[in-house]
């Protein structure tokens, strides 16, 4: 799958149903792309039945990767946001942890396609596991 399908298929998977369309539909349109990352820094678009949010003591690269890890991710992962040079790209999982986590940067990894993710807003409190 390539990543803007792993994209759009996450985000339909994902995003309350309010704003699922138009969110997905987004990362195919570049010219628009900026809202999306809006709203990864700054909203909550989740459905709330997918979202785990994380204890402030499971807010760092490894224990990230081990709640994953324990929910079926592989060893790589497709990114969506983030700092300069990783967004739309297949990383290691630990690797795009490493770079997300604690960044403050809003960002969406991966991990399987429709089934699980990780979110990191801006905020401290705003870091989740999406998991169907």
């Amino acid at each position: 799958m390539d990543g803007l399908a792993a994209e759009e298929q996450t985000l339909r998977a994902f995003v309350d149903r309010a704003r699922r369309d138009r969110l997905a539909s987004v990362v195919r349109t570049k010219k628009r792309y900026r809202e999306l990352e809006g709203v990864l820094s700054h909203g909550h678009p989740w459905d709330e039945r997918y979202v785990t949010a994380l204890a402030a003591d499971e807010q760092n690269p490894r224990a990230v990767e081990a709640r994953l890890r324990a929910l079926g991710a592989p060893e790589s992962c497709h990114v969506l946001g983030g700092a300069d040079g990783i967004d739309g790209a297949d990383l290691p999982l630990r690797e795009a942890l490493e770079k997300i986590v604690g960044s403050s940067m809003g960002a969406l990894v991966i991990c399987i396609p429709g089934r699980l993710a990780y979110h990191e807003g801006e905020e401290r409190h705003d870091r989740n596991l999406l998991s169907r």
